[in-house]
């Protein structure tokens, strides 16, 4: 088992100081002293809590409709932004899904290739290439079963990191996917 994540939760909201300090009372409102802010960026709060799945299973129901928040995204692992690290960690998440359901790759920011500690940047294309050789299952690019989902963060000290997370479409909230 990978030693615990840097971080295991991502929330992203509308850019402003006022929006920031809104959604991280909304999101505190609901988690409670179960979450931890580890850093934060530009419209951007990488949290840590004890669960993400179901972190992300309360906000979903309980945030107000009037929110910054745009997204919440769970995290399995964080590692290195390598296409090499990330297909690796892919590899392991994949297993769980199940024979015979679709996935679909969603990468944002970009990875590197690391050639022996030099890294060099890499087309989106190129690296879900790599990542998806390592998911033995039915790629459908307009309605996944499971999300690869990979999104590059930078902490403020500038170290980039990959998220990742392999889950259900719905384990990932959007306040896009709201009816209003």
């Amino acid at each position: 088992m990978p030693s615990r994540p840097l971080f295991n939760l991502i929330v992203t909201h509308e850019p402003g100081y006022e929006n920031y300090v809104l959604a991280r009372a909304q999101i505190r409102d609901i988690l409670g002293s179960d979450m931890r802010v580890v850093d934060t960026a530009q419209s951007i709060m990488l949290l840590r809590v004890s669960d993400p799945f179901e972190a992300v299973r309360r906000i979903s129901e309980e945030l107000p409709e009037s929110t910054p928040v745009l997204r919440v995204i769970p995290v399995e692992e964080v590692v290195e932004p390598t296409v090499q690290k990330v297909a690796s960690a892919v590899e392991r998440l994949a297993s769980k899904i199940p024979e015979g359901e679709t996935f679909k790759i969603r990468i944002d920011g970009h990875l590197y290739d690391d050639k022996g500690g030099v890294w060099e940047k890499v087309s989106r294309r190129e690296a879900i290439d790599v990542i998806a050789e390592k998911v033995d299952r039915p790629v459908n690019l307009s309605e996944p079963q499971w999300l690869v989902y990979v999104k590059v963060v930078r902490l403020w000290r500038g170290d980039e990191f990959a998220a990742v997370v392999v889950a259900r479409p719905d384990q990932i909230f959007s306040t896009h996917g709201r009816g209003g």
